[in-house]
């Protein structure tokens, strides 16, 4: 990274990675969960406000889509330069994905994000590259036609 060999990029703190499954316990409230991960609070509450979540909120008075939202605007808030984000479509309704690809347009200026998603659609639309891994090899799709070279990997029919 940065031409620089590290041999831990997590230890490093220069990179966080979301699974797909949720992370933090049901018990833990918001806040903690934001400290723990030196989230900037303000920036993380100004996505989840308007979805009627605040700082005391337990992750297990949550519904999916609003869990996945406050564990992936953590992660985005957070001083690591470079997050993989892991189905971060997944438990999102489609306003909820219409509203993270907003902010994933703008959070993408200031940290390098990557993205694992089967719903290739949206990842397409956020996307400056695309990278295939397909039998063990990866492949950068040009842009000009993503979907047609999907359908040509056999990705999508």
């Amino acid at each position: 990274m940065d031409k620089k060999y590290y041999p831990s990029l997590f230890k490093s703190k220069l990179l966080k990675y979301l699974p797909q499954t949720y992370i933090f316990p049901e018990s833990m409230k918001l806040k903690k969960a934001i400290k723990f991960f030196e989230a900037n609070s303000t920036n993380t509450m100004s996505h989840l406000e308007s979805l009627n979540i605040g700082l005391e909120t337990k992750f297990g008075d949550l519904s999916g889509g609003q869990r996945r939202l406050a564990e992936i605007y953590i992660y985005l808030n957070s001083p690591s330069p470079y997050i993989i984000l892991d189905e971060p479509f997944t438990y999102l309704t489609p306003i909820q994905i219409e509203e993270l690809k907003k902010s994933l347009a703008v959070y993408k200026s200031k940290k390098g994000i990557i993205i694992s998603d089967h719903q290739y659609r949206h990842v397409i639309d956020v996307s400056d590259k695309i990278y295939l891994l397909k039998s063990g090899k990866t492949h950068l799709l040009k842009s000009e036609d993503v979907i047609q070279q999907l359908r040509d990997f056999m990705y999508i029919l």
